[in-house]
């Protein structure tokens, strides 16, 4: 099966990059790097890290700024497999590091790029095992390690049934692999891994939160104990989350809430819903009672602004959004019936977590008294804060004898 891969991805290889970048915003730089063409080795050990978009990229932030920090000397190289997740890392303004798109998996492009950059290891984040990369990082001797990996039963199944062969032998090249939970290390070991490290989530592992600039004036604003937050929703669940805020009004009058949609392109759907109360964050408009926060990159000072978050994608059968970030702020949380997506972190939450399935619930969850509020935040953060200081020490020591120099 594993051959079969390959000689499929080598035929394709010349025209699945162009076909990826085809878009009329892609560049040629876009195709070079799709191809695995522009490397650029220099002084200094590299690390190559990668994630497959936002959610993975952002869940190993904190760990490259560690690394950075830790070896002086190292160089980092940050891949992702989409355009958004690019502008992600770019943002970061990391020192000694460039960003670029993931080549496509295959076997030509993959030892382009390791030859062209000549990494000194590779990290990769959650599920993104692409055979071609690994084998190519294997040739040249390059270690991997894994973090916050990610394998689902479904996955595992498929994987077992279809090519047990294939996936033994891709899973003997990472030095380290550290899955971020147990159904995954479990998944892991009888799909023939060996190098197990412990269990643990990098989505714990948050930088610190940057807040904007008029981070005082919203502070002085919002106090937390009078202010509740609907996070990343999608449609219908701004309406949702209105309904709920009204009838919770109707207990506490001065309660305030943040409307932060998932997609701020949205805004005039979420205006028409939330009416002419609502002041808006992209115009510049004074914060009222009803305030819509249609910017990117906030989320995190919004979350440590509310003493409960409704966070969207949940009611809407989306899978849900991460908890990790308002269980970092303190933050209490409420969601709805569907979070597939992030289904080891409300495991991990357990009753810290208020669940709902109608504006009622809640309502209820945003009229809970502050101190309260302010106790399941504090719960929700403990629950979830460990195993990501143990999967980081972890691959900072596996990575140490390439990058300690």
């Amino acid at each position: 099966m594993l051959g079969l891969y390959r000689l499929l991805t080598a035929a394709l290889g010349p025209v699945v990059p162009a076909l990826l970048a085809a878009s009329p915003r892609r560049t040629g730089e876009d195709r070079a790097e799709r191809a695995g063409r522009g490397g650029a080795r220099g002084d200094g050990p590299l690390l190559w890290a990668h994630g497959a978009s936002n959610g993975e990229l952002a869940s190993t932030e904190a760990l490259l700024r560690a690394a950075l920090e830790r070896f002086p000397a190292m160089r980092l190289l940050v891949t992702s497999g989409t355009a958004t997740g690019r502008t992600l890392a770019e943002g970061w303004r990391l020192d000694r590091t460039s960003v670029r798109l993931s080549p496509w998996d295959a076997p030509a492009a993959q030892r382009r790029m390791v030859q062209g950059w000549g990494p000194a290891a590779y990290l990769f984040a959650e599920s993104e095992i692409w055979p071609n990369r690994l084998l190519a990082l294997e040739a040249a001797g390059v270690p991997v390690v894994g973090a916050s990996v990610r394998l689902s039963a479904r996955s595992a199944r498929r994987w077992g049934r279809i090519a047990p062969g294939a996936a033994k032998r891709l899973l003997a090249v990472p030095e380290l692999i550290c899955p971020q939970d147990r159904a995954t290390a479990d998944a892991l070991r009888g799909l023939g891994a060996r190098r197990i490290g412990p269990v643990g989530t990098l989505k714990a592992d948050l930088p610190p939160m940057r807040p904007p600039a008029d981070a005082d004036a919203l502070l002085k604003a919002f106090p937390r104990a009078g202010t509740v937050l609907a996070a990343s929703t999608h449609e219908g669940e701004e309406a949702f989350a209105l309904a709920a805020w009204r009838r919770a009004r109707e207990v506490e009058p001065g309660l305030r809430l943040i409307l932060a949609p998932r997609h701020p392109r949205r805004l005039s759907e979420v205006l028409e819903a939330a009416g002419p109360e609502a002041t808006v964050r992209s115009r510049g408009d004074v914060p009222g009672s009803l305030y819509v926060a249609d910017t990117l990159g906030e989320l995190r000072f919004l979350y440590s602004l509310a003493r409960l978050a409704f966070v969207g994608g949940s009611i809407a059968p989306l899978g849900g959004h991460t908890p990790y970030e308002p269980a970092a702020e303190g933050c209490a949380i409420a969601h709805g019936p569907d979070v597939s997506n992030a289904a080891e972190g409300y495991e991990a939450l357990g009753d810290a977590a208020i669940g709902v399935a109608s504006p009622e619930d809640l309502a209820r969850a945003f009229a809970l008294p502050p101190e309260e509020a302010a106790s399941l935040g504090a719960l929700a953060r403990e629950r979830l804060s460990g195993g990501a200081a143990k999967v980081r020490e972890a691959v900072l020591d596996a990575l140490a004898p390439v990058l300690a120099v």
